[in-house]
């Protein structure tokens, strides 16, 4: 019975980690480093586009607020919009999106193809009429046009997207008259 007697056993304490250990770690670590870091790109991508979005925003509503209050004369202001298009003009400046950023343009909810303008005038006027004039743009509180020819939709949405992130700025009508301007998403 004597060959089975474990006293004689002494445990060491060993000091360390053995090298399949410290590889084991280093692979996970790597692992999830390369997780973060590709996480974080596409993080940068998004926001991006949340950026533009809220930079359009802005500028819409600056320009709204401009034309209603009268700031610094302005009475009449346009944003022109062209579908896929990088860039906007707005009031004869061109706003270029960052690269990869582009927009299209649905109206009522229908994808267009073409160039939209979004017109705001004041309408306190002398000039302003019942009678549309996108040509001019004098004849009431918004309008979004097709050229020079009135549309009156329910909406037009702006979607910025760089294939990752879409964001939408819609602006509202009651008829022809632009009342609100807001990020639907």
């Amino acid at each position: 019975m004597d060959k089975f007697k474990i006293s004689n056993f002494k445990f060491r304490i060993l000091k360390g980690y053995t090298l399949i250990e410290m590889l084991v770690v280093i692979a996970v670590m790597v692992f999830i480093a390369t997780i973060g870091f590709y996480a974080l790109k596409n993080q940068d991508k998004s926001q991006l586009v949340i950026n533009v979005q809220r930079d359009f925003l802005n500028n819409m509503r600056s320009v709204q607020n401009n034309v209603r209050n009268g700031v610094g004369g302005q009475s009449v202001r346009f944003v022109i919009l062209t579908n896929g298009s990088s860039n906007y003009s707005l009031s004869g400046q061109t706003i270029t999106l960052p690269f990869s950023v582009t927009y299209s343009l649905k109206e009522a909810g229908v994808t267009y193809n073409g160039i939209k303008t979004v017109c705001m005038a004041n309408p306190n006027l002398s000039a302003y009429t019942a009678v549309v004039s996108c040509s001019t743009c004098i004849s009431g509180s918004g309008y979004i046009c097709t050229g020079t020819v009135a549309s009156s939709p329910l909406n037009l949405d702006v979607i910025f997207t760089n294939g990752i992130t879409t964001k939408t700025v819609r602006v509202e009508g009651i008829g022809m008259n632009i009342g609100r301007i807001y990020a639907t998403n």
